[in-house]
């Protein structure tokens, strides 16, 4: 990671933070998911990504998208907890972010 934010740090809906309700974000086209989640979670927190613990103690990043990328197109859930928030994947594009 290098400290920017992608596009994926962005949030798709209006709420200030997780406590707010849960945040939805977009998995860019040619971004792995696991990079998305430290991006949205960042996002979601208003920290800088590179402050967050590292993905790989919640999840397995290769794990994770290989997963995504198996169900692209279908309607699977994929919940985990990361760094105090709960991050649920609705299918393979997109995830939602809030307090755990």
């Amino acid at each position: 990671m290098d400290g920017t934010h992608s596009s994926a740090a962005r949030a798709t809906s209006a709420d200030e933070s997780p406590s707010a309700g849960p945040r939805s974000y977009d998995v860019p086209d040619g971004e792995s998911p696991s990079r998305t989640v430290v991006t949205a979670v960042a996002d979601a927190l208003d920290v800088d990504p590179l402050s967050l613990p590292p993905l790989y103690d919640a999840i397995d990043p290769d794990a994770l998208d290989a997963f995504l990328d198996s169900i692209e197109g279908s309607d699977h859930r994929l919940t985990f907890s990361y760094a105090g928030v709960s991050v649920e994947f609705d299918g393979a594009s997109r995830l939602w972010i809030s307090r755990a």
